[in-house]
């Protein structure tokens, strides 16, 4: 059975990488999960069944704290002896990655779940975060990406790395069947609880409120009659 250790930053990110990972699970690899116990759902991980292994993981950049991350993630990595490390998310992509190579794990990934540098950022932090990534892609022996957009960049700052299209690993068709079974009546009772009336439409924007997720664009798209009828 081939070990792998899913890395990322926080326990929050567990609820967009379990469903993955059963799929991984069901398929024979044995799944570890390592984060920081920030955000941790004691409730969701009762339904899945993953050795779990918390480390602590600095979001922001602090040299020290990202010092004494790789040293423990080093460690654990060569206490259990995994053969492929995966890593999630921006900070435990560098760190992960580092780590891994450290420790002598024989396969390295980064997944990008969107890249930390983007426009609109300030100079400083778009070139640090982007020169971050590079040193990062040293470190690795492949990079995935969740949307097709950002390989083009990732094949720019890491020319000699391998770049492959993951998607996110949303299984549409529980969506779609979702969706056929959901009622008029269901829909005037969410509205009633929420008070908003019945005759006026909603749209859901299932996003951060940051720069990166640009909910202006949406906005934007309501003077150009993208929504007839709203």
């Amino acid at each position: 059975m081939i070990k792998v250790a899913h890395v990322c930053t926080s326990s929050f990110s567990h609820k967009i990488l379990v469903d993955k990972l059963t799929l991984l699970k069901q398929r024979g690899y044995d799944i570890h999960l390592v984060s920081s116990k920030e955000g941790y759902n004691e409730k969701l991980m009762q339904n899945y069944d993953f050795k779990l292994h918390f480390i602590h993981m600095n979001r922001k950049i602090h040299v020290l704290d990202d010092v004494v991350s790789i040293f423990h993630m080093v460690r654990l990595f060569r206490k259990e002896k995994y053969q492929i490390v995966h890593t999630h998310t921006a900070k435990a992509g560098i760190i992960g990655r580092v780590a891994g190579r450290l420790a002598g794990v024989p396969v390295v990934i980064h997944t990008s779940h969107g890249l930390p540098f983007y426009e609109g950022q300030s100079k400083l932090k778009y070139y640090t975060y982007r020169f971050l990534e590079k040193i990062g892609a040293w470190f690795c022996d492949a990079i995935a990406s969740q949307n097709r957009e950002d390989m083009k960049k990732i094949e720019q700052y890491a020319p000699r790395q391998r770049v492959y299209y993951e998607g996110n690993g949303v299984d549409l068709s529980k969506l779609d069947d979702r969706n056929k079974h959901i009622s008029c009546e269901q829909i005037t009772a969410l509205k009633n609880r929420l008070g908003i009336p019945n005759d006026q439409k909603v749209i859901l924007v299932g996003a951060r409120f940051e720069p990166v997720k640009d909910h202006f664009f949406l906005l934007e798209a309501f003077p150009l009659g993208a929504f007839p009828g709203t």
